[in-house]
């Protein structure tokens, strides 16, 4: 894991095949599927997406949001001190603010200390944003050339985003088809 890359699907598939027939009603996948196989072993096994939502964020500005990403060091509770504010960009218009604990570099949740993970080095993440690229990619040419319901996000405000993605998600899906029913 320290190194970037995925775990290996001889071990992951079983995992997540036993857990999808485990569920009783509609889920969300998040970080999965992240290759062409996984997406295609996914449809084998009559699993379907009614909705994928791929999220963007420029390179430079996904690395440094994962750079500042802080961990308590005791229950895992996250935390991020990069401060993106590119609303003078036109182009750009993303404001990411820190997401800081009231006490620097103590947890709020239980007052452990907040530490960097060891995997969150500019080396490795730009390994996983490498192979991200190399393995996700196809995943979209597969869902576009396919006719599977697709909507790409560009992240904007991190958080503060949700109420334009939900009503984003409810437009793709045609929500209000269901609700007026």
């Amino acid at each position: 894991m320290n190194k970037g890359e995925l775990i290996p699907d001889h071990i992951l598939l079983p995992i997540m095949l036993a857990h999808l027939l485990s569920l009783k009603s509609s889920f969300i996948l998040d970080g999965f599927p992240r290759t062409l196989s996984q997406i295609k072993w996914l449809y084998s096994h009559n699993f379907h997406f009614n909705l994928a939502i791929r999220f963007h964020l420029p390179d430079h500005i996904l690395l440094k949001k994962m750079l500042g990403r802080r961990v308590c060091e005791n229950c895992d509770n996250t935390y991020n001190v990069a401060n993106i504010n590119n609303m003078n960009d036109e182009k750009l218009g993303i404001n990411l603010p820190v997401l800081t604990p009231k006490n620097p570099n103590k947890c709020d949740k239980c007052n452990g200390n907040l530490i960097s993970r060891s995997e969150d080095t500019e080396h490795t993440l730009q390994h996983r944003m490498q192979i991200y690229c190399q393995q996700t990619e196809p995943i979209i040419q597969f869902l576009n050339e396919n006719n599977h319901n697709l909507l790409t996000f560009d992240i904007k405000k991190g958080v503060d985003d949700s109420d334009l993605l939900l009503s984003k998600i409810k437009e793709k899906l045609h929500f209000s088809e269901y609700i007026a029913k």
